[in-house]
């Protein structure tokens, strides 16, 4: 009877250490996956807070956005009407400016008719 006892203590024993083995290989994926799951939320926040950064920027785009197309809204208002246009339109063409001459034209034009007054006026001295 003795050695069934010390058989079965062995038996035992052994399976202790078998359980021991695999208790501590748990304890070992525990710790993996807590460091792993720990990393992983690190990230996740880091990804949330820089999210959050890129919502806010956003935000403050969108308003400046927001307050440039109501200041084009307002400065259009002060823009010509296509009526407006064709009523200046109609007086330029009634007034007509390309027939109008510039000064340096008038000064050429004037020139010109001095030289043939004079050529003329020495042709008549001459013919006489």
């Amino acid at each position: 009877m003795p050695e069934n006892y010390v058989q079965n203590l062995n038996e035992f024993a052994a399976r202790l250490r078998v359980l021991e083995s695999k208790v501590n290989l748990i304890k070992d994926d525990i710790s993996v996956t807590n460091s792993n799951l720990i990393e992983e939320s690190r990230k996740a926040i880091t990804k949330h807070q820089i999210s959050s950064q890129d919502i806010k920027e956003m935000r403050i785009e969108i308003t400046k956005m927001k307050e440039t197309l109501k200041h084009m809204i307002e400065e259009s208002s002060e823009f010509a009407r296509k009526q407006d246009i064709k009523v200046l339109e109609k007086y330029i063409n009634m007034w007509n400016p390309l027939r109008y001459v510039t000064e340096t034209e008038v000064k050429d034009i004037t020139k010109k008719q001095l030289k043939e007054l004079l050529e003329l006026q020495s042709e008549t001295e001459n013919a006489d």
